[in-house]
């Protein structure tokens, strides 16, 4: 999938995003090392890899990078971890404004910062007291590899829009480029690269009749190297010899409906809806242009498959309230919000009044995603995990 060209008027706006993207998360990135769970379960395996060179965990980037950063520079393993969250929350920023300043599209500068803080509306805090709890977040801080699988996600999901819409093999330095996105994706969390491969296979078959997909790419590509970490991974996780890591105990992936969730809320359906309100209202405002945007399908679909995972499965033993497999809902539902607003911005440039009325729409629903956003980041920031 091709990005909008730089033009000499973007350029500051390509530097400076990113820049305020990390800035404005450095608050909380700083606040989650002192107070986080996961993050101080994560520095702890990277202050491991560092010291004896042992692996305590199939996903691995984090841990990896972080480690190598603190070797190589006078960073600590705290500073280290910051600054590289840091750096993959300004690289997602970078990705989205490239994706959202379309030609002729206004707003795209401001909608790529409120696309980073955006949270399910949270009309049901008076009733339950949480923010995060029962929802699908598109955005949430407390855990670091979720935060760095952003910009890879998103790398990912353009490649695969261009498997789908080319037909004639690409050169080979991109097909090489594939294939290290694909496994960087993996081996930073799995979660969605167990949603693309499904989602795109489904898609080429719905349009096999009349398009051919880019085969050698989607091959080598997406499915081979994609298969081959996560077999190694599945593995690792639940094999009788897994890692020795953060969860003792054996572990599998088993078939429970909403055994996880009904845990978090007793509003699950109202909570589902909200989490998506923006994006169906987009689909229910553009129903006849939606439906035929390829990038706009395949998000939905990749999104319908986390949402599967999220509702029907978990792992039994000693990680079932992880709720591990929610993180697959939370990642493609990003990548469905990011190409809902770049759908809305290239669909806004009519002057129909009926436009302007469904522009009005779309965007207030996005707003109400904003203020809890930032109601959920003010949250975090003061006492983090109390309103979750």
């Amino acid at each position: 999938m091709s990005l909008s060209p730089i033009s000499p008027k973007s350029r500051v706006a390509h530097l400076a995003i990113p820049l305020l993207a990390a800035l404005l998360y450095l608050p909380i990135l700083v606040r989650m090392s002192e107070t986080g769970y996961d993050y101080r379960i994560h520095m702890e395996l990277s202050e491991q890899l560092r010291q004896s060179g042992s692996i305590t965990t199939p996903h691995l980037i984090l841990q990896l990078a972080v480690a190598l950063l603190a070797v190589t520079t006078p960073l600590t393993i705290r500073m280290a971890t910051i600054t590289l969250l840091a750096s993959g929350i300004a690289a997602a920023a970078w990705f989205i404004y490239r994706l959202l300043a379309v030609e002729g599209a206004r707003g795209a500068a401001p909608l790529t910062m409120v696309l980073l803080v955006v949270a399910p509306p949270a009309l049901l805090f008076p009733f339950d007291q949480h923010l995060y709890l029962g929802y699908l977040s598109t955005n949430v801080f407390h855990n670091p590899t979720i935060l760095l699988l952003k910009p890879l996600a998103l790398l990912s999901f353009a490649q695969a829009v261009a498997t789908l819409q080319r037909s004639s093999p690409r050169p080979r330095y991109q097909l090489i480029a594939c294939v290290l996105i694909t496994v960087a994706c993996a081996l930073t969390k799995p979660s969605f690269t167990i949603c693309i491969l499904p989602a795109l296979a489904l898609l080429i078959l719905l349009r096999l009749r009349h398009h051919h997909p880019d085969w050698p790419m989607f091959l080598a590509g997406f499915i081979i190297p994609a298969l081959l970490v996560l077999a190694a991974q599945y593995q690792l996780t639940y094999s009788a010899a897994q890692l020795p890591g953060v969860y003792q105990g054996s572990s599998a992936v088993i078939l429970a409906p909403l055994a996880v969730m009904q845990n978090f809320s007793s509003w699950l359906t109202t909570k589902f809806c909200l989490s998506l309100l923006f994006p169906l209202t987009l689909v229910s405002c553009y129903y006849r242009e939606a439906r035929g945007d390829l990038p706009l399908q395949l998000a939905w679909i990749a999104f319908a498959i986390g949402t599967g995972y999220t509702y029907l499965l978990a792992e039994s033993g000693p990680r079932m309230m992880q709720g591990n497999f929610t993180w697959s809902a939370q990642i493609t539902l990003f990548i469905l919000f990011v190409y809902s607003v770049r759908f809305l911005l290239a669909n806004g440039t009519m002057k129909s009044s009926d436009n302007r009325l469904k522009r009005l729409i779309c965007h207030s629903a996005l707003a109400m995603h904003l203020l809890s956003g930032i109601l959920f980041y003010l949250a975090e920031f003061l006492q983090t995990e109390r309103y979750w």
